[in-house]
């Protein structure tokens, strides 16, 4: 694999991008048709935030592997052995949990995102995921209620118990427990998690040091450094 073969494989990730800015300006149109499937949409941005993250997550990590060989390779002729790597941590990060995703970025860039990026954006992106997780099944969505004989609780082991309180304490969804009816997939709530997707990788990004920045080939779209882009 050369260079130039690697900054090919890398774009998939920056496609995504483009295409949540469009599921965004067609979910704003008010005509019937597009806010019949307004839902639908908010689903797929959701699941294409995630994407987004994998795939930058995913280039950093090959980045990290194929510099980390080249260095080596101007020593040793280990080139085959590079490309075991590769497509062995490609295989696990095919079907990786997000807390997997976390722990093979940590072992092979020595970076910690848990601890180098605000807390606030680390626990929105977690949510993400598990909301995600939950929507791409196609299941149902459903939360148990419990009435105590005063204002209603969701039930704790609901699966999407921690989604929605998270969605409450940043008052991006309303349960209405009067009528046990609620609302989880808001524009507002998927907006958040959209901006929330875009400082995930600024600040990922900026935990490297400049000189490693420059020779990342997620550096080459030029999206991270023009934050207004984003």
């Amino acid at each position: 694999m050369n260079p130039e073969q690697h900054k090919k494989l890398s774009i998939l990730w920056h496609n995504q991008l483009e295409l949540i800015r469009w599921k965004l300006r067609e979910r704003n149109d008010n005509s019937y048709s597009v806010q019949v499937v307004k839902p639908s949409l908010n689903i797929s941005i959701i699941i294409s935030c995630c994407s987004v993250i994998e795939g930058y997550l995913f280039t950093v990590i090959k980045d990290h592997l194929f510099i980390a060989g080249h260095k080596n390779n101007k020593e040793n002729d280990n080139t085959q052995l590079l490309d075991r790597v590769l497509l062995d941590y490609s295989e696990q990060l095919e079907n990786a949990t997000w807390g997997r995703y976390l722990k093979i970025f940590e072992t092979i860039t020595g970076y910690s995102i848990s601890k180098g990026i605000e807390s606030n954006i680390f626990k929105a992106v977690a949510i993400m995921f598990q909301y995600r997780n939950q929507l791409a099944h196609g299941n149902e969505i459903e939360i148990t209620f419990i009435e105590n004989g005063g204002p209603g609780e969701i039930k704790p082991t609901s699966k999407y118990f921690k989604i929605l309180k998270y969605g409450e304490e940043k008052k991006l969804i309303k349960v209405d427990y009067d009528n046990h009816n609620f609302d989880i997939l808001t524009n507002q709530f998927i907006d958040h998690f959209y901006e929330k997707t875009k400082q995930f990788i600024i600040e990922v990004n900026e935990m490297f040091p400049p000189e490693l920045r420059s020779i990342l080939t997620a550096d080459l779209f030029a999206i991270i450094n023009d934050k207004k882009h984003l």
